[in-house]
C-alpha cells in the first residue's frame, strides 16, 4: 500500500468514508488510479543520415511520449557518436507534454554516417507522468538500428 497525496504533494489518508457517511463518495463513482508508465512512441529527426554533418551544425531530435510527462529539470537525449556520447540537451518549454525537442550542436570531431540513441541510458532526467510513473526505456528504433533520421 503507497501514500495518497495531491499535486502539491500534501499527504492524505488512504481510507475512504462510508457510503452515505459525510464527504463519501456516491455508489455509481468509480475510482481510477494511474499506474501505466508513460514509454517513447517515437524518436526522429529532421536531418537526414545523407547530411554530412560540420562543426557548429544544429541537429533537432525529437521524442514523442505516449502522455505528457513532467519534469524538475532540463532533461537531455544521448546520441550515438562512438566511445563518447553527445548529450542533446531540450532547451526549454512548457512542463507537462507529450513531444520533447532536444537540440544538439554538432562539435568539432563529432560526426557519424548514421544519427543513433545510444542502446541504453538514452533519457537522462527524471520524466514522469503527472502520477508520477516513471518513463519507461528502451526508446524505438528507427529504420535501421537505432537510426532516427
Amino acid at each position: 500500500l503507497g501514500t495518497v497525496e495531491d499535486l502539491g504533494g500534501n499527504l492524505g489518508s488512504p481510507d475512504l468514508p462510508a457510503v452515505g457517511a459525510g464527504a463519501s463518495l456516491p455508489d455509481h463513482v468509480t475510482l481510477e488510479v494511474d499506474t501505466t508508465a508513460p514509454f517513447v512512441v517515437q524518436v526522429t529527426s529532421p536531418t537526414s543520415d545523407a547530411v554530412p554533418l560540420h562543426q557548429g551544425d544544429t541537429i533537432d531530435v525529437a521524442a514523442e511520449l505516449s502522455e505528457p510527462v513532467v519534469f524538475a529539470s532540463a532533461p537531455s537525449i544521448n546520441l550515438d557518436l562512438g566511445p563518447v556520447p553527445a548529450p542533446a540537451i531540450y532547451p526549454g518549454g512548457a512542463s507537462p507534454t507529450a513531444l520533447l525537442t532536444f537540440r544538439w550542436v554538432v562539435l568539432a570531431g563529432q560526426n557519424s554516417p548514421d544519427l543513433d540513441l545510444v542502446a541504453h541510458g538514452a533519457f537522462v532526467g527524471s520524466l514522469e507522468d503527472v502520477a508520477g510513473n516513471p518513463l519507461t526505456a528502451p526508446p524505438p528504433t528507427g529504420a535501421a538500428a537505432g537510426s532516427l533520421a
